[in-house]
């Protein structure tokens, strides 16, 4: 394989080798081998897999992990001796692409010879970010060196992925600004009331927002997990006034569609759905829901190199 494939692949696919964050870290592991560091600063856990870092947050009462992110720290190379990259990944691409860091340019004329996009966000002094629209991955380009002066101009120190649950065409600013005011509780003492309001107003902004209903059922989804793992008194005030763990799941298992794909809606679907599994009542639904996983691990596994 050509040096910029491995690269290309991961903005192509927001993953790394079929790795992404929202796989949790048995699966991570199993993927790309026991050679890596761990740290914890709770509720945060990442582990490092020489270049590659995968971020999680730990759930609250053992009810597993939510993925963040993961960072390809690619300033690293050619300072970092590249047997640190996991085997699987060196049995794919070899050692030759983490040997010293990727020019843009090369990555660039390869995104456009597979016909991936690459949109501007933002740019300062040193950096030019990029972003890959349909999956969500990040690229930084060096553009100025004043500060790491033995880097090359125009080469790639990071790419990552965004975090948590990303939809392609969702309005990040204002999905934002809707979730804040969500977990905001304005009314302390009355959080029932709080929440009733709070919730009327974020789930009648995301419907109308979302481009397509599977992106409100992961943004329902997520704002519950996220209510329930970090705002218990006020989720356990209101709960009878929020979506229900069997009608979160039943959304999002419903816009999965019949032929089984892994594209990213898919993905954040399941994995959507998944945080309420610790919730649910009926067999049926469970039983779903843990096909659609196990078949999301299984997929991440079996195209691995032997």
């Amino acid at each position: 394989m050509a040096k910029v494939d491995f690269y290309a692949d991961i903005v192509e696919t927001g993953s790394v080798l079929g790795i992404d964050a929202n796989l949790p870290p048995d699966v991570a592991t199993a993927a790309l081998g026991r050679d890596y560091g761990e740290n914890l600063f709770h509720p945060n856990y990442w582990k490092s897999f020489g270049f590659l870092e995968i971020f999680w947050e730990v759930r609250p009462e053992g009810r597993g992990y939510s993925g963040h992110h993961f960072t390809f720290q690619a300033h690293r190379l050619g300072r970092v001796p590249a047997k640190h990259i996991p085997k699987p990944i060196r049995a794919r691409h070899g050692l030759t692409p983490f040997k010293k860091p990727l020019h843009f340019t090369d990555l660039k004329a390869e995104l456009d010879r597979r016909g991936v996009e690459l949109v501007e966000t933002w740019r300062d002094e040193d950096y030019q970010r990029y972003l890959q629209p349909e999956t969500g991955i990040q690229i930084l380009v060096l553009i100025s060196n004043d500060y790491y002066d033995t880097d090359e101009l125009g080469t790639i120190p990071k790419i990552s992925s965004s975090q948590s649950y990303y939809s392609p065409g969702r309005d990040s600013a204002r999905q934002a600004k809707l979730l804040q005011e969500l977990l905001s509780d304005a009314e302390p003492t009355d959080h029932q009331k709080s929440l009733q309001q709070a919730w009327q107003t974020f789930d009648d902004g995301v419907r109308a927002d979302a481009l397509r209903p599977a992106y409100a059922a992961i943004e329902r989804a997520g704002a519950v997990t996220y209510l329930e793992d970090w705002q218990p008194e006020r989720y356990a005030a209101g709960r009878d006034l929020l979506p229900s763990a069997s009608e979160l799941v039943a959304d999002c298992l419903g816009e999965l569609p019949d032929i089984r794909e892994l594209t990213l809606t898919n993905k954040n679907l399941i994995d959507a759905a998944a945080a309420h599994r610790h919730k649910l009542e009926a067999s049926a639904l469970r039983d779903e829901l843990d096909g659609w996983v196990g078949y999301r691990r299984h997929r991440a596994l079996i195209g691995l190199p032997d």
